[in-house]
């Protein structure tokens, strides 16, 4: 599915938008001047659907050069390691601080064991190593070709949570992972390193950046008016009121 003239959505868990799998978050692909740069993997279930629908834009699989991850959750990360097997020259980038589960497949860092025992992941999901390329950290400025990526920390959805913010044909457009959703939604899951302040904080400042479009890693991406769904929720982090303090 073609979202603009540069960017591609080539995977996805939603019926009505794009599905390859269940188990796959938004999975984006970007052109440069010199080659292909993906968002986020997908789940790893169905690589061959991703393939398929990269190479029906009729994209030759050596142009894919980079994969930046926004985190190492099962949906978003599993696929990486499959991605390379069908990617000759694809390298990987995610956070320094959870690059070495994604090195060693950790699937209790990333809380897979919970998702299973709650039924959001099938038993048989694996979680496989990924070598990695690149560590990124916060307000580094990555340049692939003639675009330049701006890494966000956001934590909140959990550790090591990044954001991308890339102009390209004079519009902001904000890869926001799971820190923040269509209609100003978050989401929030009993794991040790979701935290909703962060969270909160996070989507403060995502909504600072007044990106054009917003492409989530889930729902439907935003074209437009991208800064209405931001104004939703900040709207609702300003409106919790805290108790009064004792002193």
């Amino acid at each position: 599915m073609k979202l603009t003239d540069n960017i591609y959505l080539v995977g996805g868990g939603e019926p009505d938008l794009i599905f390859t799998d269940q188990m796959d978050c938004n999975i984006y692909l970007i052109r440069s001047e010199e080659f292909y740069i993906l968002v986020d993997a997908g789940g790893g279930q169905a690589v061959d659907k991703i393939i398929e629908n990269i190479r029906g834009h009729g994209i030759d699989l050596k142009e894919i050069e980079w994969l930046l991850l926004t985190h190492a959750h099962g949906d978003h990360a599993a696929g990486s390691g499959l991605l390379k097997e069908w990617l000759p020259n694809l390298k990987v980038a995610i956070s320094y601080e959870v690059s070495e589960w994604l090195r060693s497949g950790d699937e209790k860092a990333i809380s897979l064991d919970k998702g299973r025992a709650s039924g959001m992941y099938p038993d048989e999901f694996k979680f496989l190593p990924c070598p990695v390329d690149l560590e990124v950290r916060d307000g580094q400025k990555l340049k692939l070709s003639n675009l330049t990526f701006e890494i966000l920390s956001t934590p909140g959805h959990c550790k090591g949570h990044v954001s991308y913010l890339v102009h390209d044909q004079g519009k902001s457009i904000l890869f926001a992972g799971d820190a923040i959703f269509p209609e100003g939604k978050i989401l929030l899951q009993d794991i040790w390193d979701c935290d909703l302040h962060q969270s909160m904080r996070s989507v403060e400042r995502l909504a600072a950046l007044k990106a054009d479009h917003l492409f989530a890693g889930h729902r439907q991406p935003i074209l437009d008016e991208a800064a209405s769904h931001f104004k939703i929720a900040t709207d609702r982090i300003a409106s919790v009121v805290a108790p009064w303090n004792l002193f």
